[in-house]
């Protein structure tokens, strides 16, 4: 209710944000409908660039949700990020001490493809629902509002940290592991200027 209410007082108050409160309310919408995750977010998202020629006010975000560039350099460093996060979530989950037994209590009893299968799928659809979350709602509107580049990629690396505290890693540890990985993303994002290296980073 939150979400839809600000929304709401958001498109009435400012015209220029129309885009960012029709996403929110529609994000509050369907998670208050139990739409399943992560289509509370995504099908919301994906009606941005198929209705921003009827809806100018949807421009403005819609401008923010580009691919960006895979040059030489943005792979490089997209691939540091990837061993670095890795081996500091092993290096967590080994030595770190957290029970994760509801995580695994989530985890069906199935044939091994079908666990690669859904693995792969949970990796994707996670990516691109934090990644949708992160670095484009809350980065756009931060970086609107403040035009601080820097203090945008902090911002949206401590919520992502936060929003890790019951996740994987969970925990304080878990939050500090996973806002560092913000911080690396959130470059990573002025980087490639787009979304497509951070979703197959993360």
């Amino acid at each position: 209710p939150g979400f839809v209410l600000a929304g709401v007082i958001l498109g009435q108050k400012l015209p220029a944000w129309r885009g960012h409160a029709l996403l929110w309310a529609c994000f509050g919408v369907g998670l208050a409908l139990r739409v399943p995750w992560p289509l509370s977010l995504i099908l919301p998202a994906a009606l941005v660039p198929t209705l921003r020629g009827r809806f100018p006010s949807l421009r403005p975000i819609a401008a923010a949700l580009r691919w960006g560039r895979l040059d030489l350099v943005t792979c490089l460093f997209a691939a540091a990020i990837v061993l670095v996060s890795s081996a500091a979530l092993v290096a967590w989950f080994v030595w770190g001490g957290a029970d994760v037994s509801d995580i695994v209590a989530l985890v069906p009893r199935a044939p091994l493809p079908v666990l690669i299968g859904g693995m792969l799928l949970f990796s994707v659809a996670n990516a691109l629902w934090e990644e949708l979350l992160m670095k484009w709602l809350v980065w756009d509107g931060v970086e609107r509002l403040l035009q601080n580049r820097f203090f945008v990629v902090a911002f949206q690396a401590a919520l992502f940290g936060l929003l890790h505290f019951y996740g994987f890693p969970r925990g304080w540890l878990g939050v500090a592991l996973a806002g560092s990985d913000g911080v690396l993303l959130g470059a990573l994002r002025v980087r490639s200027g787009g979304l497509l290296a951070l979703v197959v980073t993360h």
